[in-house]
């Protein structure tokens, strides 16, 4: 800006149409003559200089530069992301946010605003789609407000306020309408009025003859409530039979790392819950582009725990997470590394940590004197070569002597279902692992023959499932591809050729209503082309189709199916096995 002066000096012989929005700002954004700490607004224009402008006059009505920042193209990228991360930041100082269409694409705050206000109004009603959409979207809890203005003396201005509420109205339909919106618009500038009533009825005829409309209904605060309940039931459920818990997690990374050799997995001071990853060398790409805050990967905090990330906002618990942190899943490519990390130390142990394989734990149980739970991993490879079954499987055994005798199922799953505790006296932790030890030759034993049995009798389990897959995969193979075929030869696509022939009727129907538009008109008249084109590639494509669908059924049926669910071999390999001996009070303190 070449004079702030000038600004400064336009700024205090505003309008009307900026004095309406200092008083809307002062009745919505402050509170007993300060600003409030749970409201932002966002007020868009189209130009630079009426951003500026609008800073100056706002600058006199008690915002400073730490509450009133700008956003607009050309500015240094470093500074725009700033300015973007402070206004999505709650706890930052900034309340209101002028900006320029630039910050209308690709910019998320509705966990900070729901208040917008536009200053002007954009020709393109997909560009005041894309600025309502910066707070109205998911993750948004409370009531969106759009503001527009209008005067009863600006004819232009009332258009453009019409077409925007319009626009609000169908947002769903925009897609099919946009086209109508321009038109209009672009008529309306050139001196060629077309009456709102008539841009309402062609847009409500086009919405009801567009093929995408549907009518999805509207949940009731009881379904919502029901379905959260559900999927929060089903996510708890699945965490618990697959033990997924945020200490598992962090253990999964931790052990990771240590196997790398290198890298570290550290909490906070001060902070419980929170990390900070130094990667081992052979991921820091991988961190680069998935961890990186700011200049580095180093600043991210690390949360396994999403409670820790969660507040309560407007009854309803919901994920609020900083910029500078994130929520680790499995799903997570740093997981999934470590992950990868593990199984490859299983079958190539030669890490400069290794994974031990077997473990020493304390049960807080009665009925035994010592068990051990052996867990290993069953493979059905199919004819095609491909895993039709992984699974990890798990077996307890109670220790008489030197022998491994299996127990009953129910005292089973309640052992797997137990948390194993550390053996805390080395004195005793030391007597055990020698007792068991010289026991570990006859329990090898013992194990082997047991991994045997297992193969062999997986082995005609696993088949006679993978023949009734096959039967259900070929009935409903054979009930596609006759469906399909049937189709054809039910005149199909003859169907779609008149339909498109119906459409073309319609299609020349509306260059007649459209008479007023002629862009609109013109649009039509390719349309038509196109549709005769897309009759012709049609007839075409029948036969082609016909011969296409008789062959792949014939590949998929008689040499794809049966190769898939015809096993060749059944892996049952060792993975782990954990001792478990009677906990003792200093074992579970």
């Amino acid at each position: 800006v070449g004079d702030p002066g000038k600004l400064s000096s336009l700024a205090r012989k505003s309008d009307s149409k900026t004095e309406a929005l200092v008083r809307w700002v002062k009745e919505n954004l402050f509170a007993a003559g300060k600003l409030r700490d749970d409201e932002r607004l966002i007020i868009f224009t189209e130009y630079k200089e009426t951003l500026f402008f609008l800073e100056q006059r706002l600058l006199e009505e008690g915002f400073d530069r730490n509450t009133l920042r700008l956003l607009y193209g050309g500015m240094d990228l470093d500074k725009f992301e700033a300015v973007k991360s402070e206004f999505e930041d709650p706890t930052a100082a900034v309340r209101l946010l002028l900006a320029t269409d630039a910050a209308s694409e690709g910019i998320n705050m509705q966990e900070s605003c729901r208040w917008i206000v536009h200053y002007d109004i954009p020709w393109s009603p997909s560009k005041l789609q894309q600025r309502n959409g910066r707070v109205s979207r998911h993750g948004q809890v409370r009531d969106v407000s759009v503001h527009y203005f209008r005067c009863d003396e600006e004819e232009d201005m009332n258009f453009l306020f019409y077409v925007a509420q319009k626009v609000e109205q169908v947002r769903q339909d925009l897609g099919s309408v946009e086209r109508i919106f321009d038109a209009a618009i672009q008529r309306h500038f050139k001196g060629e009025k077309t009456p709102v009533q008539q841009i309402s009825s062609l847009v409500d005829a086009e919405i009801d003859r567009s093929p995408e409309k549907t009518e999805l209904g509207q949940a009731t605060a009881a379904d919502l409530a029901d379905l959260t309940r559900r999927a929060r039931e089903l996510l708890e459920g699945t965490e618990s039979r697959l033990r997924i818990s945020p200490q598992a997690l962090m253990e999964i990374l931790r052990t990771a790392i240590a196997v790398e050799g290198q890298g570290s997995l550290e909490e906070i001071t001060g902070r419980p819950g929170f990390y900070r990853l130094k990667p081992p060398p052979r991921w820091e790409g991988l961190a680069r582009q998935t961890l990186t805050v700011g200049s580095g990967f180093n600043k991210m905090e690390l949360v396994f725990d999403s409670a820790l990330v969660e507040e309560e906002v407007g009854g309803r618990r919901v994920l609020r997470m900083k910029k500078h942190q994130i929520l680790l899943r499995l799903g997570h490519p740093i997981m999934r590394q470590a992950m990868a990390t593990l199984c490859r130390q299983l079958h190539d142990p030669t890490a400069h940590d290794p994974i031990n394989r077997w473990s020493l734990a304390a049960l807080h149980r009665t009925g035994f004197d010592a068990l051990l739970v052996f867990y290993y991993t069953v493979t059905a490879i199919n004819e095609l070569r491909e895993p039709l079954h992984d699974e990890v499987c798990s077996r307890v055994f109670r220790i008489v002597g030197e022998r491994l005798e299996p127990v009953g199922h129910d005292f089973e799953q309640g052992v797997l279902g137990s948390e194993f505790h550390s053996v805390k006296s080395p004195g005793r932790r030391d007597d055990w692992v020698k007792a068991l030890r010289g026991r570990w030759f006859s329990h090898r034993g013992g194990l082997e023959s047991f991994l045997k049995d297992q193969e062999t009798s997986l082995r005609s389990i696993l088949q006679a499932r993978a023949d009734a897959a096959r039967k259900r995969e070929t009935e409903a193979a054979s009930e596609s591809y006759e469906y399909r075929i049937k189709e054809l030869q039910d005149r199909s696509r003859e169907q779609e050729i008149e339909k498109l022939a119906r459409q073309l009727v319609r299609e020349q129907a509306e260059v007649e209503r459209y008479a007023l538009l002629p862009d609109v008109r013109e649009e039509i008249r390719v349309r038509q082309e196109r549709l005769n084109e897309q009759m012709e590639l049609l007839r075409q494509d029948v036969e082609r189709t016909r011969e296409l669908l008789t062959g792949e059924q014939d590949q998929r049926l008689k040499v794809v199916l049966p190769k898939r669910f015809q096993l060749r071999e059944v892996r049952v390999l060792p993975l782990a096995l954990t001792y478990l001996v009677p906990a003792t009070a200093e074992d579970l303190q």
